[in-house]
């Protein structure tokens, strides 16, 4: 009974902050807060993986940080670290920047639409992504 109001509830606001947001300008959006609890078979709870989405019109901005660390009798055997920022204009990413840390090295990522390509910079490399008509996922060094 009670889960059964609260979808009620949770409905009822969908619907309020539906009408609301057709008949305001676009405005900031609260973000989405998405929060995953990282699970191993052996070790167990090692960390978290959050996703915060935030959407402005066509305009959509997602940072994602994840901390993950495995420890057996209190001595860190793994450390990953992980923070990104994406920066969409419909279904079209335009920016990325992601750091990943593990144990104490960093490694960073940044990308951009150029054109109908995305090119992406790891490690002192750039990589541009193969355009529109041929396959979303090729990289071309």
């Amino acid at each position: 009974m009670l889960r059964k109001q609260r979808d009620i509830r949770f409905l009822s606001a969908g619907i309020a902050a539906a009408v609301m947001a057709a008949a305001s300008p676009a405005q900031p959006a609260t973000p989405q807060r998405l929060t995953y609890t990282v699970q191993h078979s052996r070790y167990g709870n090692i960390g978290t993986y959050t996703n915060a989405v935030e959407k402005t019109g066509e305009t959509t901005t997602v940072v994602t940080n994840a901390h993950i660390q495995v420890s057996i009798l209190g001595v860190v055997l793994y450390r990953q670290e992980a923070s990104r920022q994406e920066h969409w204009s419909g279904d079209r990413l335009m920016s990325f920047h992601g750091v990943t840390t593990v144990n104490g090295k960093p490694f960073e990522m940044s990308g951009a639409a150029e054109g109908d390509r995305f090119v992406m910079m790891v490690a002192g490399r750039r990589y541009r992504g193969a355009g529109e008509r041929a396959h979303r996922q090729s990289l071309v060094a």
